[in-house]
């Protein structure tokens, strides 16, 4: 498959369960990961012709990781950038520069960040197109005075078919959800001051 690359300082147990995952979607999937979930590329419905998403189509994919969804961006153990290789901005390949995902991603003990995101120089833009939900932050890149520095710019659109569609099997966090059982109108125990010599509306 090619990932993760040689010279990749981050290790992958076979056993860890992390998933690798690009290319173009036509239908609905869920990807779930017991440990990462690494986009290795350009993740794309099927009718994205422009990089804008889907918002009327029913192509739906869930990305679902326990530890942390990541754009992949290699780096060797001396903190070499081993991205170089990869295709330029505006190629239907690119990656991990410039990559565009439609997905739902969740990642359930962590974060939904890039790999290795200080090292090398700017990657160009991340696109986002649909939700994504985390424990904690994750980091993408960083800028001096406005500028991109080391990782990604981002360009974050909501999916909002989202709204009142899942992708399959996704976690439903509705069913968990608190619910009213009862509710009251009280008078206030205290409106004016001082206390008790206004008389309450």
């Amino acid at each position: 498959l090619g990932y993760p690359q040689a010279n990749d300082i981050t290790t992958y147990n076979c056993r860890a369960g992390d998933a690798f995952v690009s290319g173009t979607l036509k239908g609905q999937a869920t990807v779930a990961a017991g440990n990462n979930i690494e986009i290795v590329g350009n993740t794309m419905y099927a009718g994205d012709t422009t990089g804008q998403g889907e918002p009327n189509g029913s192509d739906l994919l869930g990305l679902v990781a326990n530890n942390f969804v990541e754009v992949y961006h290699p780096v060797n153990s001396a903190g070499t950038d081993l991205s170089s290789g990869f295709s330029s901005c505006g190629s239907p390949t690119a990656g991990p520069r410039c990559v565009t995902i439609d997905a739902a991603m969740l990642s359930v003990q962590h974060s939904v960040r890039v790999q290795n995101y200080s090292v090398g120089n700017g990657l160009g833009t991340l696109t986002i197109n649909g939700a994504f939900a985390q424990r904690f932050r994750g980091i993408v890149g960083t800028f001096s005075n406005g500028s991109l520095n080391t990782g990604y710019a981002k360009n974050y659109r909501y999916d909002l078919r989202l709204k009142h569609l899942a992708p399959p099997k996704f976690l439903d966090p509705v069913a968990s959800a608190w619910q009213t059982a009862t509710w009251a109108e009280l008078k206030p125990a205290w409106c004016g001051s001082p206390a008790f010599t206004t008389t309450c509306p």
